[in-house]
């Protein structure tokens, strides 16, 4: 599993470690490289005016955890997710202007801290 940095708290961007970490700006990931998530259920779409090729991964009825910006999934909608599986390539998809990963996680449907959910 790829190790990740908050490269970038506006929009809550997170990308790979490949390039040195700066909170003022995001550094490039390539296209194809594997992004990580949470275990749940996945559901995968595409948005056009914004997140491009998108996972959600339903961790229970009140937490997703949204990746955006894929260039490829690697799972299909309904899939059950593993800790430490892949479920998606780094991409520029929708309104991406370079390789990254937005990723969200949302609980009842609103937007919070990744650090939160993730460090737990």
């Amino acid at each position: 599993m790829n190790t990740f940095v908050l490269s970038n708290r506006q929009g809550i961007l997170w990308v790979p470690a490949i390039a040195q970490a700066s909170t003022k700006k995001l550094p490039s990931a390539a296209v194809g490289t594997p992004t990580a998530e949470t275990a749940g259920t996945a559901f995968t779409g595409y948005d056009p005016l914004g997140a491009g090729n998108y996972v959600v991964v339903a961790v229970d009825e009140h937490v997703r955890v949204i990746y955006c910006h894929l260039s490829g999934f690697q799972v299909g909608a309904g899939d059950a997710v593993a800790p430490g599986q892949v479920i998606g390539l780094v991409g520029a998809t929708g309104l991406a202007t370079g390789a990254h990963v937005h990723l969200q996680v949302n609980v009842d449907g609103l937007p919070i801290d990744p650090d939160v959910f993730l460090g737990s």
